[in-house]
């Protein structure tokens, strides 16, 4: 399963959405508010053993499976240095 697979099943999981994330394009807004956008920071961090920084964990930063990618690939990538 591809890393943008697992974010869209961690989204339908965690994200009271009315459609399936595969079918949101990679650069359209999830829609989240600050207590759903903690919801799949803390169900992201677990399935990766990630934790993110403060910093990192503004809506803005995370409103779309692109950011989320991107976040979480940087976050792979460092944490493997």
């Amino acid at each position: 399963m591809s890393l943008m697979e697992q974010i869209c099943e961690l989204i339908n999981e965690n994200l009271e959405l009315e459609v399936d994330a595969v079918d949101i394009g990679e650069d359209d807004s999830l829609g989240m508010d600050s207590i759903s956008s903690i919801r799949l920071v803390v169900a992201i961090e677990a399935k990766f053993n990630v934790e993110f920084d403060v910093e990192y964990l503004l809506v803005e930063r995370l409103d779309t499976k692109n950011k989320l990618k991107e976040l979480l690939e940087s976050k792979i990538h460092n944490d493997t240095k």
